[in-house]
Formats: C-alpha cells, structure tokens, sequence
C-alpha cells in the first residue's frame, strides 16, 4: 500500500510540472529542414513527462525544452528531427506520458 502512495504523489506531482521558458527562448524558431547560410551548434534533446495533462500540452513542453536548450547554447533555429510519444503503465494503470524530442541547433542570421 505505501508503494502504490508514493507512486500516486509521485505521478501527481509529475502531472503538475511543466517547462518555463527563459529569456530569449522566443525568439528561437523550429524548422524541419535543415536551414541554409546557418552554423550549425549541437544536438539537443528535449522532453516532457506528465499524467493529467494531453498529449498536445506534453509536446508543447517538449517544444519549450528545446527552446529553452537551444537558447542556452545561443541558437535561434532548431531543426526538429524525431518526436517520440510515450505512455507508461503501473501495476496495470495508465501512467506517465511523455514526449522525447531530438533536434539540431543552429545559428542563423537575424531576417
């Protein structure tokens, strides 16, 4: 029984966390197809877990991940290059779904 409580507050708590952007982070823009003229950073990963949240707002945090990254290391693009979707199970109960996104970053002149 104890098991089964620490694993709902911990399911609960997940199911309110979600990804704050940082400054600068709007002004990052994803592609998906590598830009042209554009120096290429690093890859990022990014991801997003959650229970009482849909899969859209789950990818919306995965995006803001990324962006968040991709500001970090002076990005202003990111080229998304796979999304993939997960849900998770305990004890027989649907649990955790998250997104895990993979991307380039890169660094484009200002248009």
């Amino acid at each position: 029984m104890k098991k089964m409580m620490a694993i709902a507050c911990a399911m609960m708590m997940v199911g309110c966390a979600t990804t704050k952007p940082i400054a600068g982070s709007e002004k990052v823009r994803f592609t998906n197809t590598e830009p042209q003229g554009c120096k290429l950073l690093g890859d990022i990963t990014g991801s997003q877990a959650a229970v009482f949240r849909t899969g859209a707002d789950i990818e919306t945090g995965a995006r803001a991940d990324l962006k968040n990254k991709a500001s970090a290391m002076g990005g202003n693009v990111v080229q998304i290059l796979t999304s993939n979707p997960s849900q998770s199970q305990v004890d027989g109960y649907t649990g955790v779904k998250a997104t895990t996104m993979s991307a380039n970053v890169f660094s484009c002149a200002q248009r």
